[in-house]
C-alpha cells in the first residue's frame, strides 16, 4: 500500500468522493525540479500491457459530479456531452446555458508518446503510466496526459479553478486498463 502525506490523502479522498470514483488511493509526484503541488495518481505502467479500446464509451468514464468538480459549475448549470471518434475516442462536456465558461474533454487514442504543447507550461508527473505531464496553457486550458501501452490518455479542462485533474485521469486510466 502506498502511503500519502496527510494533506494529499484528504485531497485525493475528497476529489474521488466528489467524482464518484472508487479507485484505491495512491500517490504521484512531480519530477525533480518541477514546481507545483504533487498530484495524487496511481502507478499503472506494465511492460507489454495491451490496451483494448474496442467499444470504449468514453462518456461513461466521468459522471456529472466529476464534471462539476473539474469545472466548478454549480448544480443549477445544465451539462451536455458529445462523443467523438474513432481515434482518438473522445467525450466533450459543456454547459447548456449560454455564457457559462469552461468545458471538460477526455480523448483516448493510439499514439507513440506525449504530445508537445507550444505556449504552455509543462510539468512532468511521475507514477502514472509510462510517462505523464501536466500542461497549463493560455485561456485557462489545462491538460493532464498519460502515455501507457501505446495509448495516450488526455484530460483537458478549461476552468479557472479545476479540480484534481491527475486523480480523475488516474481513475479513467485504471477503468480503461482493467476492463
Amino acid at each position: 500500500m502506498t502511503r500519502l502525506r496527510p494533506s494529499l490523502s484528504f485531497t485525493l479522498i475528497a476529489v474521488l468522493a466528489v467524482a464518484g470514483c472508487t479507485t484505491p488511493a495512491a500517490s504521484a509526484t512531480l519530477a525533480p525540479g518541477a514546481s507545483g503541488s504533487a498530484a495524487p495518481t496511481a502507478p499503472v505502467a506494465s511492460p507489454g500491457l495491451t490496451i483494448d479500446l474496442t467499444g470504449l464509451d468514453v462518456c461513461s468514464l466521468l459522471d456529472e459530479g466529476a464534471v462539476r468538480a473539474l469545472t466548478g459549475w454549480p448544480a443549477d448549470v445544465g451539462i451536455t456531452s458529445d462523443a467523438g471518434g474513432p481515434n482518438p475516442v473522445k467525450c466533450f462536456w459543456g454547459a447548456t446555458q449560454a455564457g457559462v465558461p469552461g468545458y471538460v474533454e477526455i480523448a483516448i487514442g493510439r499514439t507513440t508518446g506525449l504530445p508537445p504543447h507550444s505556449d504552455c507550461s509543462i510539468v512532468p508527473v511521475t507514477d502514472i503510466g509510462t510517462e505523464a505531464q501536466m500542461a497549463t496553457c493560455p485561456g485557462d486550458n489545462i491538460f493532464v496526459e498519460a502515455f501507457e501501452g501505446g495509448v495516450l490518455f488526455s484530460l483537458q479542462v478549461q476552468s479557472k479553478t479545476p479540480g484534481d485533474l491527475a486523480a480523475v485521469l488516474m481513475s479513467v486510466l485504471n477503468a480503461v486498463t482493467s476492463r
